[in-house]
């Protein structure tokens, strides 16, 4: 019987795909373009526009219900992670989650960013995320905010 020598087939990982807005002031890409972005109507038809606010809350809320002491959030197309970003620097756009958030502090969110690659070097490492920082935080969100880890990876 014949042995064939193993080869080595080298992968082809696409990179560089992206060609959108990116850098720090892309805040386009946040949490606040999907609350405007995805508007919607409560039971009494009032129009609302805390979309991923409300969404974030439902899952803290399922997975409380599970036992589950944790919510994995996963940003595909993450780009500068700029969503990441505003969950812990833009309080204001998560009030129900945080409200939620306080009154069951055993909860944690990781929120993992993926975003393309700009060279095959580069892929399945994590990317710097740049914070804001904009405005001062108080207490209860700093306490949040340790619970609230966030990861971006190329």
């Amino acid at each position: 019987m014949e042995k064939h020598p193993k080869t080595f087939i080298k992968p082809n990982i696409p990179t560089n795909l992206y060609k959108g807005s990116e850098g720090p002031n892309s805040t386009e890409r946040g949490i606040y373009l999907i609350h405007h972005l995805y508007n919607y109507s409560d039971k009494e038809g009032l129009v609302l526009n805390n979309f991923f606010d409300s969404n974030l809350k439902k899952h803290l809320e399922r997975i409380n219900t599970l036992g589950k002491d944790e919510l994995v959030l996963i940003d595909i197309g993450s780009g500068e992670g700029m969503v990441l970003v505003d969950l812990l620097d833009q309080p204001n756009l998560t009030k129900e989650s945080r409200q939620f958030l306080t009154k069951n502090p055993n909860i944690k969110i990781t929120a993992i960013g993926l975003t393309d690659s700009p060279n095959a070097l580069e892929q399945g490492k994590e990317k710097h995320i740049i914070r804001k920082f904009s405005n001062p935080l108080d207490e209860i969100d700093l306490l949040i905010n340790k619970r609230i880890k966030i990861k971006n990876y190329f």
